[in-house]
């Protein structure tokens, strides 16, 4: 299944956010979307799509994929650092 918005059309606040098959967005929000309506932490998420490596370069894309869900309304991350999939994103699966 393929989440987010098609490449063509504009994003919350005009924003882009293609969501190509295989993306780091797609894994996260698909792991998400497996722990609904539970959170899941961000560091849960980054060791299980990293297989626990400590390397900067993936651990910083994974997080650049998570804000990048939050952006465009598909996910919400709290305060004490848990991620989940918004209401709306949920409804869709």
């Amino acid at each position: 299944m393929r989440y987010g918005r098609p490449e063509s059309e504009p994003g919350v606040r005009g924003h882009a956010f293609p969501l190509r098959a295989g993306s780091r967005e797609q894994a996260a929000l698909g792991l998400l979307l497996e722990a609904h309506p539970g959170l899941r932490s961000v560091d849960e998420t980054l060791r299980e799509m990293t297989d626990d490596s400590e390397e900067f370069a993936e651990r910083d894309r994974i997080e650049n994929a998570i804000r990048d869900l939050v952006r465009v309304g598909l996910a919400h991350v709290t305060a004490a650092s848990s991620s989940r999939p918004t209401p709306r994103c949920a409804r869709m699966t």
